[in-house]
């Protein structure tokens, strides 16, 4: 996320990383009502797996997900005119980047099926966090500011208060408690490989094209989702639903498809830090999509913690500073 992953996925940050757009157009009505409709649909995400995994394996679905993805990516390059040929010195990062997408969706898919999607969206979209934690050893130029730091505080607040859910009343848990608090783990260990990814995938840009990076190590992640679940998986419960298999296409085709083609046009046109206060939404989305689809009881801890999440990623990829600056700018 991705956001991803996710909202927010992969796709999202190499794009943001990768676009520098010297001649961003100030955001008018149409193209907030995009960047708000991406922002809905990711929160989406986590919603769309917890309908899958009932249906199907964990790894089998990410499988699934994944060839529909490769395919858009595999057209999308093609018709962009993006070179296939891989260099020797992009093997690596493309097989390291797999790995970590592998092992990244794994947890996520896994952990979902334990947790509820509420739970699943705020952990999983708490990857930022992560990413600006790593950035300050592993990255020169972008070091924990004051902003950075309390943001991390409060956000792992608010994630604390949403698993042990301190407003709960004696007796009335509505959740299973223990399978809920080893799928938040799962989740929250998949925010923070994505987190090392995102990271990762930075420096990796330097050698290798966006485009070219996501269609092969998607096609090379594939192959490892599908290798795992014939041999460790079984499909033997395995049944067609509606809802199950909606929601492998809602994450292959609305998620991997519209979005990513969606906010690759927005960044070609507007500078990331214009569309970056949309993606704040991506969360609330999320929880409000899992009340309503999935039926998860909207505690008072849930919109604590979800509040508190929401601000701190906020202060950690934004921070007030350049709020000030946009409406000095506009001004």
């Amino acid at each position: 996320m991705f956001k991803d992953v996710m909202k927010r996925n992969v796709e999202q940050t190499m794009f943001d990383h990768h676009s520098g757009n010297s001649s961003s157009q100030r955001i008018d009505r149409r193209a907030a009502i995009l960047a708000l409709t991406c922002s809905a649909l990711w929160g989406g995400t986590v919603v769309a797996i917890r309908f899958s995994v009932d249906t199907f394996p964990p790894v089998g679905l990410a499988g699934i997900r994944f060839s529909l993805a490769f395919m858009f990516m595999l057209g999308w390059c093609y018709f962009r005119g993006t070179s296939f040929r891989v260099h020797r010195n992009q093997i690596m990062p493309i097989i390291i980047t797999a790995i970590l997408l592998f092992i990244q969706i794994a947890l996520l898919n896994i952990g979902s099926k334990s947790t509820s999607a509420s739970h699943g969206t705020i952990f999983i979209n708490s990857y930022p966090l992560f990413v600006a934690l790593l950035s300050h050893y592993f990255t020169v130029d972008d070091r924990l500011s004051t902003n950075k730091s309390v943001g991390l505080l409060i956000a792992s607040v608010g994630m604390g208060v949403v698993v042990l859910d301190p407003f709960a009343m004696t007796g009335n848990a509505t959740m299973d408690r223990e399978a809920s608090f080893q799928g938040d783990m799962w989740v929250l260990a998949s925010a923070a490989l994505l987190g090392v990814k995102t990271v990762f995938i930075k420096r990796t840009l330097r050698v290798i094209e966006p485009g070219k990076l996501l269609l092969w190590h998607e096609l090379l992640a594939v192959v490892m989702f599908l290798s795992y679940s014939w041999l460790f998986e079984t499909w033997d419960a395995f049944h067609f639903t509606f809802a199950g298999v909606l929601g492998v296409l809602y994450q292959g085709v609305v998620v991997g498809g519209f979005c990513f083609a969606a906010w690759t046009s927005l960044l070609q046109r507007h500078a990331a830090s214009q569309l970056v206060v949309f993606s704040f939404a991506t969360p609330i989305f999320g929880v409000l999509a899992s009340y309503v689809l999935r039926g998860d009881p909207m505690t008072l801890s849930l919109i604590t913690g979800t509040a508190a999440v929401v601000f701190g990623i906020f202060l950690v990829t934004t921070g007030l500073s350049m709020v000030r600056e946009h409406l000095r700018d506009r001004g």
